[in-house]
C-alpha cells in the first residue's frame, strides 16, 4: 500500500514569501492570508498569518523571526471543528555570496521529542502544519514502481521553469534554466518509457 504523499496537501512555503517580498527584516508584524486550491480551482482551504522578520541587527543566533498560523481545522470524520493560533520560528542561515537564506523550524513533536528540523515548507499533517518526516509523507514518484521511479511530475517541470530569472548569463545558460532543461528531458524521457510498455 502506498504512503501519503505530499502532492495535493496544503502547505506554507518559505520560496513562496521570498517571492512575495514578505520577508522583509523591519522588525513589524504584518498580517496575510493564503488560500488554497486544486487544478479545477476548488477551495480547498484557507489560513491566515501575522509574520515577523528581525531587523538584521536584532538577529541572534540563527533566530530571524516568527509566523503564526491562524486557521480553523474541520474533521473529516465527526465535521468538528477546532481553532488554531500557534507560532512557527523562522530562522536564517548565510548564504556564501552574502545575505541570508531563511527556513522554517518544524514545530511538531513525535514520541515526545521536538523534531526542530530546518525545513523550507510546512505541510498539513492532520490539524497541525509541520515537516514530511514528521508527517511519514514522500513524493508521488516513491509510490510509484521501480520501474518507473524517476519519472518527474509536470507541476515539478513547471515549478522549475516559473523559477528562472535569467535564462542565459554570458551566452552560458543559468542553473536554473539547466536545472529546468533537466527535469523537461527526464519527463519527457520516462513518459515515454511509460507509454511503451503499455504498448507492449
Amino acid at each position: 500500500m502506498g504512503q501519503n504523499t505530499v502532492e495535493g496537501r496544503n502547505r506554507i512555503s518559505i520560496f513562496w514569501l521570498r517571492q512575495n517580498g514578505l520577508l522583509y527584516p523591519d522588525g513589524l508584524w504584518h498580517p496575510g492570508s493564503l488560500r488554497w486550491s486544486n487544478s479545477w480551482s476548488e477551495d480547498r482551504g484557507s489560513i491566515g498569518y501575522r509574520l515577523m522578520i528581525e531587523e538584521e541587527e536584532d538577529f541572534s543566533s540563527e533566530n530571524a523571526g516568527q509566523i503564526w498560523l491562524i486557521y480553523t481545522n474541520t474533521s473529516r470524520l465527526n465535521g468538528e471543528a477546532s481553532s488554531h493560533n500557534y507560532a512557527v520560528s523562522i530562522v536564517k542561515t548565510a548564504c556564501n555570496y552574502g545575505g541570508y537564506r531563511y527556513w522554517f523550524r518544524c514545530p511538531l513533536s513525535v514520541r515526545g521529542t521536538q523534531c526542530n528540523k530546518r525545513i523550507g515548507v510546512l505541510y498539513k499533517v492532520g490539524k497541525y502544519f509541520g515537516c514530511r518526516s514528521c508527517g511519514r509523507l514522500v513524493y508521488a514518484e516513491q509510490n510509484i514502481s521501480k520501474k518507473f521511479r524517476g519519472i518527474v511530475a509536470d507541476s515539478d517541470v513547471e515549478e522549475a521553469y516559473g523559477q528562472i530569472k535569467r535564462f542565459y548569463y554570458r551566452g552560458k545558460t543559468t542553473k536554473k534554466h539547466r536545472k529546468y532543461l533537466k527535469k523537461q528531458e527526464r519527463n519527457d524521457d520516462q513518459w515515454s518509457k511509460m507509454l511503451s510498455s503499455y504498448r507492449k
